[in-house]
């Protein structure tokens, strides 16, 4: 890595004593030990953006790999936009009933509700957060370690302005750089800057799951990486790996995403090669999912699901989601490179995390109960899910209005009970998109057709504009999407690309489904 800084400077000694790492430790010889477990949130990540599911026209060994040996959560929702899945994961509620309508900035989850590490701490697991968090920042109560977790190395907005220059702060520097918070103390992350955040994020893991080898005391970490969301007005990967991996994609746009959805995969392979060097691979589970679909303007895909991020499609709320260990007691061997079709919701990772230790019982967490369930002794034993319904969306005019929200004229409501999603209302952008062909001869980086990427002389930094209105995206609104307006109602497990309204039809042979 290039980082060259220690997390263990700024760690206080006591916790060095007893870190311990966000995965799942069940030793095989102390079956009783809580497991560690690690949750790994991408940003913007569509199905299609992965090569397990492109045909390899991007780079994803590592999550590929994970995908093959772990189990595959093939119906696994989230909300539309990142910080309203941010807060479902932490809180175990929807995202609406939270006041959590759209990804506004400066928007917060009040105090009142607990969260998840808060969850872990009474049986013994140490909390760490690291990367993105988005969840609240105008007051010191609404931060990472004020909210359950023991230290935070990661930055508070919805993003940064740049991958690798940061901006090192304390409060009176504002909250647009990276921070190190341990319990409450405030400190810039320094020497950081000239380091990717992909870089930094996994190998500030790293620095916990080693500790944790030492301390033998139970984790959680919260692994939000940044990629591949968008830095400021640009998007940036290492040109190292666009001239190892991307050199045949046919422009710079695509180019560059695709090195960024790779340096994901490779600062994921990080933590697990440290997990395994360890010995703590046994003993640990590793959570994944995006925080919702890929933006098609952004070089990002969702095939075979019409939309992406922002959209209330199967494209923008239907995510790459998996589990994995390397201990046959926590996943059982013959459940390992198979899939689980149950419906499972952000909101369940709440109580789905505590539930991989044994912990079933959860105390008070908020004025009302958790809209999420435990989903892990349905996945391990490939059983039905305890989830039946979700509610995705509750935003009518009165609601959004009382809530004093900015983008109050997006009325649209989504509901789904088993296969059957029903909407009514805007639904976003409907098309298909596809990651393209790659082309029959080697262009380098600035030189493809398309938005003219940038190399910064002297390093190994790509940077360039990835928008649609300046490249050609391989997209179609073929088969053209129904209008919503006055309702549709799909069924998702035959018609996952969502083209054909049964609404109509439906309410006269099952007038209830209206009710």
């Amino acid at each position: 890595f290039e980082s060259g800084f220690s997390m263990l400077s700024f760690l206080p000694w006591w916790l060095l004593w007893s870190s311990t790492v966000v995965m799942i430790n069940c030793q095989q010889d102390s079956p009783t030990k809580k497991p560690n477990v690690i949750l790994i949130v991408a940003d913007d990540i569509g199905l299609n953006d992965l090569g397990l599911f492109n045909g390899g026209k991007t780079h994803t060994p590592n999550i590929d790999t994970l995908i093959q040996e772990g189990i595959q959560l093939t119906s696994h929702y989230t909300a539309p936009e990142c910080a309203p899945s941010r807060a479902a994961i932490m809180t175990g509620r929807y995202p609406w009933r939270l006041g959590y309508f759209w990804g506004t900035s400066g928007q917060a989850v009040p105090t009142e509700w607990s969260m998840l590490p808060q969850m872990l701490k009474p049986h013994g697991y140490t909390t760490h957060a690291v990367g993105k968090w988005g969840l609240g920042y105008v007051l010191k109560s609404l931060t990472p370690t004020m909210r359950g977790f023991d230290t935070f190395n990661g930055f508070y907005k919805s993003s940064l302005g740049d991958y690798k220059y940061h901006q090192a702060l304390g409060c009176e520097q504002g909250t647009s750089g990276l921070v190190n918070n341990t319990l409450g103390r405030l400190d810039g992350w320094k020497n950081s800057n000239g380091t990717h955040t992909d870089d930094l994020f996994s190998d500030a893991t790293v620095q916990v799951i080693r500790q944790a080898k030492v301390t033998e005391n139970p984790f959680f970490v919260y692994l939000a990486f940044q990629s591949v969301h968008r830095s400021g007005k640009q998007a940036q990967a290492k040109c190292s790996i666009i001239n190892e991996h991307y050199g045949t994609t046919r422009t710079d746009a695509w180019k560059l995403s695709g090195a960024m959805r790779t340096g994901l995969d490779q600062g994921i392979g990080t933590v697990v090669d440290a997990l395994k060097e360890t010995g703590l691979a046994e003993n640990t589970v590793i959570a994944f999912l995006s925080d919702n679909g890929a933006s098609h303007v952004r070089a990002g895909t969702n095939w075979p699901y019409r939309g992406d991020k922002h959209a209330m499609w199967e494209g923008g709320i239907r995510v790459p989601s998996f589990v994995w260990s390397g201990s046959t007691e926590l996943i059982p061997a013959q459940r390992r490179g198979t899939k689980w079709s149950g419906l499972s919701h952000s909101s369940d990772w709440f109580r789905t995390i505590p539930g991989m230790a044994g912990i079933t019982s959860l105390p008070n967490s908020g004025p009302r109960d958790p809209d999420g369930f435990n989903l892990w002794p349905a996945i391990v034993n490939d059983a039905p899910s305890p989830r039946k319904s979700i509610v995705h969306s509750l935003h009518t005019k009165e609601i959004l209005a009382a809530a004093q929200d900015v983008k109050s004229n997006r009325i649209r409501n989504v509901v789904q009970i088993g296969k059957w999603k029903y909407a009514k209302g805007s639904m976003g952008w409907a098309g298909f998109a596809k990651w393209p062909k790659p082309g029959k001869k080697i262009v380098p980086y600035g030189l493809s057709d398309g938005v003219t990427g940038r190399v910064e002389p002297g390093t190994d930094h790509c940077r360039g504009e990835n928008t649609n209105d300046k490249i050609t995206f391989e997209f179609s609104m073929e088969p053209k999407p129904p209008n919503c307006a006055d309702g549709c109602l799909f069924n998702v497990k035959s018609d996952p690309r969502e083209t054909i309204n049964l609404w109509n039809e439906d309410k006269k042979i099952n007038p209830t489904h209206q009710t």
